[in-house]
């Protein structure tokens, strides 16, 4: 249901690949858990999406001790928009997520959770701009956006992105700037490159030295589709 910045990326949008430290992007949503999910038809326009998960510790059925500390009664929402202007579409969204703690969640607190997100994409010819705010209220609690800049060109396509994440889990903020690129070299075949910068990693100690926890990443790709 959810369209944001994160879709007006090239390449991988600097989030994938085996590096460290690549940006993270936070989605607002229920987990692959087994639950119960509807939607409705589009309608003028909007589509509304919603579903329930009676414990998001019961992955598959498996239940039991190892499993509890979770949420249980988890209900998700979402709702989009779809429309165009002459030669200009655009796509708003926003969703959200709320469940009860379980006496102690996987962070060791009890917090209820209450997440929720909003976002748009513009596109006008072969360039596209979106843009993504959102929040985490348990007990990861967390600020996030990103935004996403993209032109298509033919085969080819190039993005710049930036993503900021600010978790309380965390010490620092993380600033996340991103060059990408893809092209198409031959049918079911596609070439794609990466570029970010990542001011912050928050896995690193801050005292250990200046410029300790900057990381600058590179990711080249190919990827098959069959």
């Amino acid at each position: 249901m959810f369209v944001g910045g994160e879709d007006a990326q090239s390449g991988t949008g600097g989030v994938d690949g085996d590096t460290n430290n690549l940006a993270t992007v936070i989605n607002v949503h229920s987990g692959d858990y087994t639950k119960a999910t509807y939607f409705t038809p589009r309608i003028a326009g909007f589509q509304l999406g919603a579903n329930y998960a009676p414990d998001r510790g019961d992955d598959g059925g498996r239940d039991g001790a190892g499993f509890n500390g979770n949420f249980e009664n988890v209900v998700g929402a979402g709702v989009n928009w779809v429309g165009a202007f002459g030669g200009v579409d655009l796509t708003l969204s926003a969703v959200g997520v709320a469940g009860k703690g379980e006496g102690s969640n996987t962070s060791g607190q009890d917090d209820d959770m209450l997440d929720y997100s909003v976002g748009g994409l513009i596109g006008a010819g072969g360039l596209s701009f979106g843009a993504t705010w959102g929040q985490l209220t348990d007990a990861d609690e967390a600020d996030f956006a990103h935004l996403g800049l993209k032109y298509k060109f033919g085969n080819a396509s190039a993005s710049v992105g930036y993503t900021y994440n600010d978790v309380d889990a965390f010490d620092d903020t993380e600033h996340v700037f991103v060059v990408s690129g893809d092209v198409g070299l031959m049918p079911g075949v596609t070439l794609k490159g990466d570029v970010s910068y990542n001011t912050e990693d928050p896995g690193k100690d801050d005292s250990a030295g200046a410029d300790q926890g900057d990381t600058l990443a590179g990711v080249l790709s190919v990827q098959l589709d069959y």
